[in-house]
C-alpha cells in the first residue's frame, strides 16, 4: 500500500506527553487531557463507536418520520352519497327555488368560489321573496344523515335580535327535523342550530361567530332513534353545539335536504354563496384537497430527507476515511498511510 509523507514519530509524541502536565489547566480540560494520552487507534476506535451511534440515531429519525409522514395522510371518502360544487350548474339538483343565479370564474371574484369554476349565488329580501334554495331528494329516506357546505356571506339581511337564516335544512315530508344557520343573537351573528321536539321548533344557539365575506364550513347532522332524535353541527371542523337526545314522534326518516337561504327572517337583503356541498350517512368533515399537503407532513418530509442526506454522507465520509489506516511499526514509529 502507498505510504503517504506525514510519518509521526510515536515514541517522541509519548515522550512529549509524558513531559507535559495537565496540572496547569482547568479540570474543565481534564476529559482532552485523558483523550490525548490515548493511542490514535483507540480514538480511532472511540470515533468510531460515537460514529456508529450518530448513524444510527439518523436511521431511527429517518424512519420516525417516514411512519409519520405516511400515517398523517388525509384520509379521503370516495363514496360519498351525493357530492356537488355546482361545476355542472344545478343539473344533480332535484330542483330549484328562485329567485336563483349562477356564478362562475371569470365574473365572480376569487374569494366568492371555494373550489373548482363555480359556486351556486342565494339571495333574498324581505320585501319580495325571502327564500331561494336548492334541494335534493333522498332516497330512500335516511335516519342517521349528514350534509355539509361552504357558505360566504356576501350580505347579512340580519338586522334586529332574533333575525336568522338556515342555510342547511331537513325535512321529512312536509316537517322540517333540523335547520343550520346563523342569527342575530342581541347584536352578533351567531351559528346555530333548530330541532323539531315533537311538538314545535326548539333553537339552539352555539357560542361561535358568525362574520361577512369569509367562507365556512357548515356541517349538519340527524340522527332519529326509537324514541328520541339527536341534531348536531359543526362550524369549520369544530364540534360547535348538539341537541343532545330529544323525545320525537317518529318522522320516517329525512327525504329532502335544501341548501341555500331555507328559512329566512331579515330586516334587508342577504346574499350567500354556497360551494362543495356532500351528503353522506357518514361524518365528512372538512373539505380535502389532494393535490396540497399538510403543513406538519411537510416537516416530517424535510426532517426524513435531511436525515436520510446526513446518514448518506457520513456513509461516504467513513468509506473514504477507511482507506487511510493507522499501523506500528516495530521502533515504534506510527505511520498514516
Amino acid at each position: 500500500m502507498h505510504r503517504s509523507a506525514l510519518t509521526l514519530r510515536y515514541h517522541a509524541i509519548r515522550q512529549q506527553k509524558a513531559t507535559s502536565s495537565p496540572s496547569s489547566f482547568f479540570p474543565m480540560h481534564l476529559e482532552i487531557w485523558n483523550n490525548i494520552q490515548k493511542s490514535p487507534i483507540e480514538i480511532r476506535k472511540i470515533f468510531s463507536s460515537r460514529i456508529g451511534l450518530f448513524r444510527g440515531t439518523l436511521i431511527l429519525l429517518f424512519c420516525l418520520s417516514l411512519l409519520l409522514f405516511i400515517f398523517s395522510a388525509p384520509k379521503v371518502n370516495h363514496s360519498f352519497d351525493f357530492e356537488d360544487g355546482f361545476e355542472s350548474r344545478f343539473s344533480f339538483w332535484d330542483g330549484i327555488s328562485p329567485p336563483l343565479k349562477e356564478e362562475g370564474s371569470p365574473l365572480t371574484p376569487g374569494n366568492q368560489i371555494h373550489h373548482g369554476m363555480y359556486s351556486a349565488s342565494f339571495s333574498s329580501d324581505p320585501t319580495q321573496n325571502n327564500r331561494s334554495y336548492v334541494y335534493h331528494r333522498v332516497e330512500p329516506a335516511s335516519t342517521n344523515l349528514y350534509a355539509r357546505g361552504y357558505f360566504y356571506i356576501s350580505k347579512s339581511g340580519l338586522t334586529y335580535n332574533g333575525s336568522h337564516s338556515a342555510l342547511i335544512t331537513f325535512r321529512a315530508g312536509n316537517d322540517t327535523v333540523a335547520y343550520a344557520g346563523w342569527r342575530n343573537d342581541s347584536g352578533p351573528l351567531k351559528w346555530y342550530l333548530t330541532i323539531w321536539n315533537g311538538s314545535g321548533h326548539e333553537v339552539i344557539p352555539s357560542s361561535f361567530s358568525a362574520s361577512t365575506s369569509k367562507w365556512y364550513s357548515v356541517e349538519l347532522h340527524w340522527r332519529e332513534g326509537l324514541t328520541s332524535s339527536m341534531v348536531e353541527m359543526w362550524v369549520e371542523g369544530h364540534f360547535a353545539c348538539s341537541s343532545g337526545e330529544r323525545y320525537t314522534s317518529g318522522s320516517g326518516g329525512v327525504d329532502t335536504v335544501r341548501i341555500g337561504l331555507c328559512e329566512t327572517a331579515t330586516g334587508g337583503p342577504t346574499i350567500v354563496y354556497t360551494d362543495c356541498v356532500v351528503l353522506n350517512e357518514s361524518g365528512i368533515g372538512l373539505e380535502t384537497d389532494e393535490s396540497g399537503i399538510s403543513e406538519s407532513r411537510i416537516w416530517f418530509l424535510v426532517i426524513g430527507t435531511v436525515s436520510a442526506g446526513i446518514f448518506v454522507a457520513t456513509f461516504l465520509a467513513n468509506r473514504r476515511r477507511a482507506r487511510t489506516g493507522v499501523s506500528m511499526s516495530q521502533d515504534g514509529e506510527t505511520v498514516i498511510y
